[in-house]
């Protein structure tokens, strides 16, 4: 991360076990209070229902290829 960057913005889906708990949260916070110049990390989430962003294909893909 650039040492200039002072603001992270993370878009993930709304899925409550992997993005909306409290350990994503604590580890946001964490990283807020360690890392000396990350002061804001704003966490947006996609509208349920247009949940599939372009990492779900890559996924799909390298699931699909172990299945061979």
């Amino acid at each position: 991360m650039p040492k200039e960057a002072n603001h992270v913005v993370i878009t993930t889906d709304s899925t409550v076990s992997q993005n909306r708990n409290k350990f994503v949260t604590a580890m946001m916070l964490f990283a807020v209070q360690v890392i000396p110049n990350v002061n804001i990390i704003e966490q947006n989430y996609l509208e349920t229902g247009h949940t599939e962003m372009v990492v779900d294909s890559m996924h799909a893909a390298i699931d699909a290829a172990k299945k061979i």
